[in-house]
């Protein structure tokens, strides 16, 4: 059928367009890419780089200091600390660009394969690139989209086609889990894999031959045997099984109490409303093939949904699951207008006639371009993030090195990441290191700056001689109030610090004279 892509030169050809269109889309919007969350990773990659070892307790905050630090995101800091080493942060934001840019690319190239509808295939990427644009920022948990799209590719295409691609899955996974703490998934991927695959021989048992039936239950013991390799592999990793317990306790207590791109998707946020309604459209079609279902398809849907629904962060984990598995459940009749069929013939006959094997060399070639592009873009970054992206935050920050205000103090959490990064001297209170901190720990800043019950408690109990905060936080109209305790020494309409009043008089007599008026 004319609308299936079965010339492997177009869907080589549009793999790597999509490609150029998603890193040319990154750029542009790299502004946001690079938040004050990856900051502190950044940081302890560049210490590995220059120590020449994993760090492994923590050095930047006085809540935690010193405690050991079990560390799933190693990998990816230690390469972000070589890439702002031997490239500065346009290395780090170019290498982000062709994490995000990959996934829709092989995701679009695998449909191909699978000969799913190429108007489907086109819709879906398309608007799962746009729907998905708001997750695409610089921080290690980018990098699950690039594996996790690999991950269920090597299992799908395995148990469509055979081969021994699947124990890669074993190799993939020992990367993954130093790379990224999130490499739980890869066993819930596998697994919801091999449920929905069990229960489609169950549910339709009569539509395979005998040859069909044993060829899959072949391949389904293969990959059982495979999920087995994956939990051995744990050991490989500088944390042994102790990686993965703490990657379960820390779901657990960061589920109890969620910050930040934990917390639930905002559906009151009418601006979102439009996104959120493309994807519950993309995940809803896949209930619309006529024969039947694929129900290790459903299945990952269903619990890609549920993670979304439970934190944020997941919606483009989400999204890349429905559009790598909903085109190839659905055959939509009003896609088979008569002039794309006509237009799809002459693309063919246009490849056949114009395109021969030295064209498959032209593919290295783009990566190469793109790559030269990417980093001729970002030349001026580091320059326009502090004059302009951070300006306002790192002011206050600023004001605090040069006024040497020191001790303990109390911030949020993205004064934490850009103080670890501008003044690694001062101990922060928190930062976006998730996997670090604890529960406890988590709790009490929650508290704190959403003047929840005891939060004048919790501030009592760090003893701080200073607090940083955004002017608009409802704490601000409270320490406003507290003049007897706590004196305001700056104020530039974004950033706030109050000194305690005992610390605030010992810090006075330090100044220059013409300073001591504040």
């Amino acid at each position: 059928m004319i609308l299936i892509m079965n010339n492997r030169k177009i869907i080589t050809i549009n793999s790597f367009m999509f490609f150029i269109i998603i890193a040319v889309i990154t750029l542009l919007g790299n502004d946001s890419m690079l938040n004050s969350n990856v900051l502190p990773h950044i940081k302890a990659g560049s210490w590995m780089v220059e120590n020449g070892k994993i760090l492994s307790n923590d050095i930047f905050s006085y809540t935690m200091d010193g405690a050991k630090w079990i560390n799933g995101n190693w990998l990816m800091q230690l390469i972000y600390g070589f890439l702002l080493k031997y490239f500065g942060l346009r290395g780090i934001v170019s290498f982000t660009a062709i994490i995000i840019a990959l996934p829709f690319s092989l995701i679009f190239a695998y449909l191909g394969k699978t000969r799913a509808n190429i108007y489907v295939s086109f819709l879906f990427v398309y608007i799962g690139c746009y729907v998905s644009m708001s997750q695409w920022v610089i921080i290690p948990f980018t990098i699950n989209f690039l594996i996790i799209t690999l991950f269920f590719i090597i299992i799908d295409s395995y148990y469509r086609y055979g081969g021994n691609k699947i124990y890669s899955l074993i190799i993939l996974q020992i990367l993954w889990q130093n790379l990224n703490s999130d490499f739980v998934f890869g066993y819930f991927i596998l697994g919801i894999y091999i449920i929905g695959v069990i229960l489609n021989s169950l549910l339709y048992e009569n539509t395979l031959n005998d040859i069909d039936k044993t060829e899959k239950k072949r391949r389904v013991k293969i990959m059982i045997y495979v999920f087995g390799g994956l939990l051995l592999s744990i050991l490989a990793n500088p944390y042994g099984y102790k990686l993965i317990s703490h990657t379960i306790y820390l779901y657990r207590d960061i589920f109890k109490f969620r910050l930040g791109e934990w917390r639930s998707a905002n559906f009151h946020d009418f601006a979102k409303i439009f996104n959120y309604f493309f994807i519950f459209t993309l995940g809803i079609l896949a209930f619309l093939k006529k024969k039947r279902v694929k129900m290790e398809y459903l299945l990952t849907i269903l619990f890609w949904q549920y993670m979304f629904f439970f934190a944020q962060r997941h919606i483009a984990i989400y999204i890349i699951m429905v559009i790598i598995t909903v085109p190839n459940m659905i055959d939509l009749e009003f896609f088979k207008f008569k002039w794309l069929k006509k237009t799809i013939e002459k693309i063919e006959n246009s490849s056949e006639n114009g395109l021969n094997n030295r064209n498959y060399y032209i593919s290295p070639v783009f990566i190469v371009v793109i790559i030269a592009s990417l980093f001729i873009l970002n030349s001026e970054i580091e320059k326009r993030y502090k004059t302009e992206v951070w300006k306002k935050p790192l002011e206050g920050i600023e004001y605090l090195r040069e006024y040497k205000i020191l001790g303990k103090g109390i911030q949020e959490e993205m004064y934490g990441n850009l103080l670890i990064w501008e003044y690694p001297e001062m101990k922060v209170f928190i930062d976006n290191r998730t996997n670090l901190y604890s529960i406890d720990i988590m709790n009490d800043y929650g508290k704190i700056f959403d003047l929840g019950y005891g939060w004048e408690e919790q501030i009592t109990k760090y003893d701080p001689n200073w607090i940083m905060m955004r002017s608009f936080t409802p704490l601000r109209k409270i320490y406003d109030n507290l003049k007897d305790n706590w004196v305001m020494v700056y104020d530039d309409t974004y950033t706030v610090i109050y000194l305690k009043k005992d610390y605030f008089n010992e810090w006075e007599k330090t100044l220059p004279k013409d300073e001591e008026e504040i």
